[in-house]
């Protein structure tokens, strides 16, 4: 055939026949899985959990014998960071960062606060936490803060109005933003 080229095994000698395309590919040097497999060279190892020899090709880098030897090996290895933070990059010694503040994405101010009751992720919004010093409590569910310029990053107790959803409070609509809200 003119697609096939008889060809010489680099192992054994033997003749066979292999597609050209494996031969500019330089998969077809030798005529079977065997002769294939005898070129990688085999060593013993010996498994670091079990103490086990095992058989591999050297360019293996196995190091243990079993699937089970490797999770038996992982589950006995400490944990470099368990129940720890790293004190030289967290927190105010990290290099970025910024105070425990940031603006997202509908501008409002973000601060990073432990043990809330209402914080989320140890996060929570600035001019809630304003409101809540000022009134010295914690805020309900049902109550919010509005800002009465209209300025979400402003949160001066004077720019902040609690607003409560009770239906015995009279509307009020927000001269800067047109929000309808009821108010005390």
């Amino acid at each position: 055939m003119k697609f096939k080229r008889i060809v010489k095994c680099k192992i054994c000698g033997k003749k066979f026949e292999v597609y050209i395309c494996r031969i500019k590919n330089n998969r077809g040097l030798y005529c079977s899985k065997k002769c294939f497999h005898s070129k990688n060279k085999k060593k013993y190892k010996k498994c670091l959990y079990c103490k086990k020899e095992f058989y591999v090709y050297e360019s293996n880098h196995r190091k243990y014998c079993s699937h089970t030897c490797s999770e038996n090996a992982m589950k006995n290895l400490p944990s470099w960071n368990k129940n720890k933070k790293m004190p030289q990059t967290s927190g105010k010694n990290h290099p970025f960062w910024k105070g425990g503040k940031y603006i997202n994405v509908h501008g409002y101010v973000i601060i990073n606060i432990l043990n809330h009751p209402f914080a989320k992720r140890n996060r929570m919004l600035e001019h809630r936490l304003v409101m809540e010093k000022h009134l010295g409590r914690y805020l309900k569910s049902n109550e919010m803060v509005h800002h009465r310029n209209g300025i979400r990053s402003d949160n001066r107790i004077e720019n902040l109005m609690l607003c409560i959803g009770r239906k015995n409070w009279h509307e009020e609509l927000c001269p800067k933003c047109g929000f309808q809200f009821r108010i005390r």
